[in-house]
């Protein structure tokens, strides 16, 4: 009986395939722990204090409803929408022209103040904090407080 002397050479999985064998491993782990814990946990059980969430929107649910979409805007012919000027509720503001903040200003140009424009959704707007803490504010702070060169 005649062997095969020679062995096959042991093939050595390069490093990026261990990770993706293992990258791909650890993804359907993650998607089964997601699965068992949606089907066979309640909710409840998942979230501490739901009382206490349940009990603060009890409160604040009028106030809640107040912040909708008919408090906010103005229905526009060129815009669809606009927001309300002079808009007072919680923590949000709008000055008489209806942009964010309480700050009134000129809209024609002048040559000693630099401006900038922030177009966007509802993240330039600053739904739910305060009229200091939309990042318009926060450049505008920085632009007051930088000197010009």
């Amino acid at each position: 009986m005649i062997e095969n002397s020679r062995e096959r050479p042991v093939e050595k999985r390069s490093l990026p395939r261990r990770f993706g064998y293992a990258s791909i491993i650890l993804g359907m782990l993650l998607v089964g722990a997601e699965v068992v814990l949606r089907v066979f946990v309640p909710l409840s059980a998942l979230v501490e204090g739901e009382d206490y969430f349940k009990a603060w929107y009890l409160e604040n649910v009028d106030e809640l409803r107040t912040r909708g979409r008919s408090e906010k805007l103005l229905s526009d012919p060129e815009l669809g929408w606009r927001v309300r000027p002079n808009l007072r509720l919680l923590d949000e503001a709008t000055n008489s022209q209806g942009f964010r903040g309480t700050s009134e200003f000129t809209v024609g140009r002048t040559t000693d103040v630099r401006r900038c424009i922030f177009l966007g959704d509802s993240l330039t707007y600053g739904a739910y904090v305060g009229d200091d803490e939309t990042y318009p504010a926060q450049i505008r702070e920085l632009q007051q407080t930088t000197p010009r060169s």
